[in-house]
């Protein structure tokens, strides 16, 4: 793909031993999401919580890399997903990575695996997965689909999940890499 449009939803994931972890852990191809932003002096841009925090990376880091990638388009207007782009960058860009909202995540994974319930804190800080899900909510012609997830606890699957059950609201435009037939983890 040469760029990535405003508002694709991007799942990857890599070789790295972060990644296997959190692919291992909540039973997933991805390990990661990030949402394809506006373009800059003609470098396609995207924005993603990483252990930087929330910010601004060019798609080539992702294109080009060691990375499995699965890439999505809502089909909404492009107003919708400029209005909600800014809505997110506004609240979140600069703001610092989840990392105890993450380990709050796996331990609600845990719990859930053997028949508990649990509902992790409200937080400010996200993981990657839980900023797309602001994205998606701030997008009133899908938000519907994703109201009963909270941003505290939500995986990349749980997201794709969703998305590959409404091809009449997203569409799936490229993969790349060892998932492209969505069988290998």
């Amino acid at each position: 793909m040469d760029s990535l449009f405003a508002g694709a939803l991007c799942f990857s994931g890599s070789p790295n031993w972060l990644s296997k972890t959190i692919m291992w852990f909540t039973d997933s191809n991805y390990s990661h999401a990030f949402i394809g932003s506006r373009n800059y002096l003609r470098l396609s841009m995207l924005i993603e919580a990483t252990s930087k925090g929330v910010i601004f990376t060019p798609w080539r880091h992702y294109e080009h890399g060691k990375y499995n990638y699965r890439v999505y388009f809502p089909k909404i207007s492009v107003e919708e997903r400029n209005r909600a782009l800014e809505k997110i960058a506004f609240e979140y860009l600069d703001d610092p990575y989840g990392y105890k909202e993450l380990i709050l995540m796996g331990v609600s994974i845990a719990l859930r695996a053997v028949g508990i319930k649990y509902k992790p804190p409200k937080s400010k800080n996200l993981v990657c997965s839980g900023l797309m899900l602001k994205y998606l909510k701030a997008c009133p012609t899908v938000a519907d689909l994703f109201k009963d997830m909270i941003p505290e606890d939500v995986s990349p699957e749980q997201l794709l999940e969703v998305m590959e059950k409404t091809p009449n609201k997203f569409v799936l435009i490229e993969v790349k890499g060892r998932n492209e037939n969505n069988s290998d983890k």
